[in-house]
């Protein structure tokens, strides 16, 4: 696997454990906001080490402090 299908597998597993874990309505703006902007935030997570339960909290706390 390459770092571009790395990223995109842990992309969709952040997305999908948002899904099981917490409001539907942040998993739906996961799922909404445009594809690159949200995989170059989670892309930076990714290469920074954090794991997939960390990365969807960090992603909920991002949608919080937009206003979502």
């Amino acid at each position: 696997m390459n770092a571009e299908e790395k990223i995109n597998y842990f992309y969709n597993l952040v997305g999908l454990y948002m899904k099981e874990e917490y409001d539907e309505k942040y998993s739906e703006k996961y799922g909404h906001i445009p594809t690159n902007k949200m995989r170059d935030i989670v892309a930076g997570y990714y290469w920074g080490g954090n794991n997939i339960p960390d990365t969807a909290g960090l992603m909920v706390d991002y949608f919080k402090s937009q206003g979502i």
